[in-house]
């Protein structure tokens, strides 16, 4: 799929909500909502970091070529390490593409 969700840690969001996300519609098609879960990685590591199995949304209705940004939180962290030091990843994503 061409739905991309871009998650970053520098771009000005509180410490309630911490994680900076740009999701993209590269698709032809109308999306109506996406879903999905955030892991955390130590720079070349392959262990995520992220407790738990937080679950993410958003029900931005977004038109083919358009992007949405928000601030969101961050899941618990395993071994007491940095958010910021952390690369975050987005994975199991579901789109829900309109009719």
């Amino acid at each position: 799929m061409l739905v991309t969700i871009k998650p970053s840690v520098d771009r000005g969001c509180n410490a309630g909500f911490p994680m900076h996300v740009t999701i993209h519609n590269g698709s032809p098609k109308i999306i109506k909502a996406v879903n999905w879960r955030m892991a955390a990685y130590l720079p070349g590591y392959s262990s995520n970091l992220a407790e738990g199995y937080e679950s993410y949304q958003s029900d931005k209705i977004l038109q083919p070529n358009e992007s949405f940004t928000a601030c969101y939180s961050a899941p618990p962290i395993k071994d007491g390490h940095s958010f910021e030091a952390l690369e975050w990843k987005p994975e199991s994503k579901y789109v829900d593409f309109a009719d």
